[in-house]
């Protein structure tokens, strides 16, 4: 929990800071909004704490170490620790953003899930920007030294990462890359998914709801599995079925229903031609042995 929380508030910006522990995932260090004054400057220096940037609208100047940046409204910037930087507002247009600074464990896996790097410190925001204002605005309404209001802030962090991760993805989707997960790791989500949601499950809309398109997913799958994602799906029900007809006095009509099948007759045909025998058979069967 929080030990110790300050809450400024001035014509130009607002901010909370507080510490917490440095063993967790993430924790929120400060955050902010402000329509800074023309020319202001922050820096050179080196600080703690990874702080992210979202410009609602404006221009600046940005130095991360050796990289200097002209940035716009509709940008994302970063400054990380340990590593000397400068940003200055624009004389003429000067910079209105929102940002949050953070650290933990994974702060820095999160920021490269968004398409930071170690060489690049700005990119372009691709959704709407005002969602992130939205978010800082949130966090900013609950200052209170409680572990509600640290909790409340913590989930509006990790809700402005998921936005800067979500722009990152977006722009991905529209060059051609769905996401940076590798074919294995969709590969075993669907494994498990089908596992767990064989009896309702169809396989476009798994493959919707990973954003794939269906014949890229079943390519990627029959690579891995030498088998199409229907082809498991059909074995994964049929395996819970064999259980049911063992282990249980169940109607074969309700057998059908839970694994997926509203028609018996449909499964049982199914079933016979993976199998080699009738639900019916299969069950005497089992009882003989």
């Amino acid at each position: 929990m929080a030990s110790d929380t300050h809450y400024y508030e001035n014509p130009n910006y607002r901010l909370i800071e507080y510490e917490s522990n440095k063993d967790d995932d993430l924790y929120v260090r400060l955050c902010g909004i402000e329509q800074c004054l023309p020319g202001k400057q922050a820096g050179p220096d080196v600080r703690t704490g990874y702080h992210l940037h979202a410009v609602i609208s404006g221009k600046g100047k940005l130095r991360v170490g050796k990289y200097t940046y002209d940035v716009h409204g509709s940008q994302l910037f970063l400054t990380v620790p340990g590593i000397e930087m400068c940003y200055k507002a624009d004389e003429k247009e000067p910079w209105y953003y929102c940002w949050t600074t953070f650290e933990g464990k994974k702060a820095w896996q999160y920021l490269q899930n968004a398409g930071f790097s170690e060489e690049r410190y700005l990119l372009n925001c691709n959704i709407e920007v005002n969602r992130f204002l939205e978010c800082s605005q949130e966090m900013l309404s609950k200052p209170d030294l409680n572990l509600s209001g640290e909790l409340f802030r913590l989930g509006q962090a990790y809700h402005f990462l998921s936005l800067a991760i979500e722009s990152y993805e977006t722009n991905n989707r529209k060059s051609g890359v769905y996401s940076s997960l590798s074919s294995d790791d969709y590969v075993r989500f669907a494994i498990r998914h089908i596992q767990n949601n064989y009896s309702n499950l169809k396989i476009q809309s798994l493959a919707d709801n990973i954003g794939l398109n269906r014949t890229y997913f079943t390519a990627i799958f029959k690579e891995k599995m030498y088998m199409s994602p229907q082809e498991y799906l059909m074995q994964v029900r049929m395996k819970h079925a064999c259980d049911l007809l063992k282990e249980t006095d169940l109607p074969i009509k309700m057998i059908a229903s839970s694994v997926g099948y509203e028609n018996a007759l449909t499964f049982s045909k199914i079933f016979k031609q993976k199998e080699g025998v009738s639900p019916l058979d299969y069950r005497k069967n089992g009882e003989s042995l």
